[in-house]
């Protein structure tokens, strides 16, 4: 999932930055910054921004660390996002086997162990109540608590994700290991809201509201997880010809508004070959011209819009999982569909499997 807006690249991997990250910034810049009010205003700042630099950084490290392990396993990183409650790395699927899943999701919190070591071994050179030593301190207690609380054994903490690659390669069930791992998401993100609840009441700290809207999180991605597996599994199980919906053929040189009007009458699934001089050039959806503005529709033809026969895009075959096809939609917004003789058949959009879930599970 991209975040926010792209301010560079990590060894080839794309990373964002959510606006979110820098209101965060800037409050833990003020917020360090007056714990070294000793060293005046300019200099508590400068402290500030280095205390919130160090918090960035080992986020950031600890990312790498999934993503580095993640592709050293052939899996493709998406990107690297930072958001306001955390970091996420995306990968473009999941990972192969339960052991290449188990030791990608413990290489973030393993970076932050090593970073917590190296750390406690600086501390022994630098004089604790030094600027220098206090800041070296900070990284500690930073890379500790990122360590220990992504340990928890909940989806979607990198604990939840060892506790699911672990259940995964036990029963060699991967929906059981995501059910288990996100049960645990669960109770820990309703035991965050609860906690968070009782701290503000009994303190009025905004520590309170940080843990539950942190503990909301938490338990509403572990249903997610759960949501999004069991569509997975639904999509294993339907082909391309289960999705495929050609209701027949349309002139090429039918006004696009007509073809709307007259053929698809609001089935955001239908799809139609494409005729000219009794001859299949193409094939048209309804999908196809929803950028274009519906009063504009009438300026257009069928031949303009469609997917025609010799079309470059990435094609699929009717017995192609779906589960295969969503995966390539992040590269395109559509795929055409070839016949047993290489022929263009029809296409293939996220609207077209949407609609085959919704008639598939009623």
């Amino acid at each position: 999932m991209k975040r926010g807006f792209q301010i560079g690249t990590l060894f080839g991997i794309p990373f964002y930055l959510d606006t979110s990250w820098i209101l965060v910034a800037v409050l833990l810049t003020f917020s360090y910054g007056m714990s070294f009010s000793q060293a005046g205003l300019f200099g508590g700042l400068i402290l500030g921004l280095l205390s919130s630099t160090l918090v960035f950084g080992s986020v950031l490290a600890h990312e790498l660390g999934h993503s580095l392990v993640a592709k050293r396993f052939g899996v493709e990183v998406e990107s690297i996002s930072l958001f306001l409650l955390g970091g996420m790395a995306s990968f473009s699927k999941e990972p192969k086997t339960p052991a290449h899943s188990f030791w990608i999701a413990s290489a973030g919190p393993g970076v932050s162990i090593l970073l917590f070591g190296f750390f406690t071994l600086l501390a022994q050179g630098v004089p604790a109540n030094s600027y220098a030593g206090m800041l070296i301190v900070l990284a500690q207690g930073i890379n500790f608590a990122l360590a220990a609380f992504n340990l928890l054994p909940g989806l979607p903490l990198d604990g939840g994700q060892m506790l699911k690659a672990l259940v995964w390669g036990a029963t060699k069930d991967f929906t059981k290991g995501v059910k288990i791992a996100a049960f645990g998401g669960q109770f820990i993100g309703w035991t965050m809201v609860g906690a968070g609840g009782l701290v503000l009441g009994m303190t009025g700290s905004f520590n309170g509201i940080w843990l539950a809207v942190l503990g909301w999180f938490i338990q509403s991605s572990a249903r997610l997880n759960v949501r999004t597996q069991v569509i997975n599994d639904r999509l294993d199980h339907l082909t391309v010809g289960d999705s495929l919906k050609t209701a027949g053929t349309v002139p090429a040189n039918l006004p696009f508004s007509l073809y709307q009007q007259d053929y698809v009458q609001g089935d955001l699934a239908a799809q139609h070959l494409v005729l000219w001089q009794d001859e299949v050039i193409g094939v048209i959806s309804a999908a196809d011209g929803t950028n274009i503005q519906s009063q504009m529709w009438g300026y257009y033809q069928v031949r303009q819009l469609m997917t025609p026969l010799d079309s470059q895009l990435p094609s699929v075959q009717l017995s192609t999982p779906l589960s295969q096809v969503v995966e390539q939609f992040n590269q395109t917004p559509k795929l055409v569909v070839r016949g047993l003789e290489g022929n263009v058949i029809g296409v293939i959009s996220p609207e077209t499997i949407r609609r085959t879930l919704i008639t598939s599970q009623s």
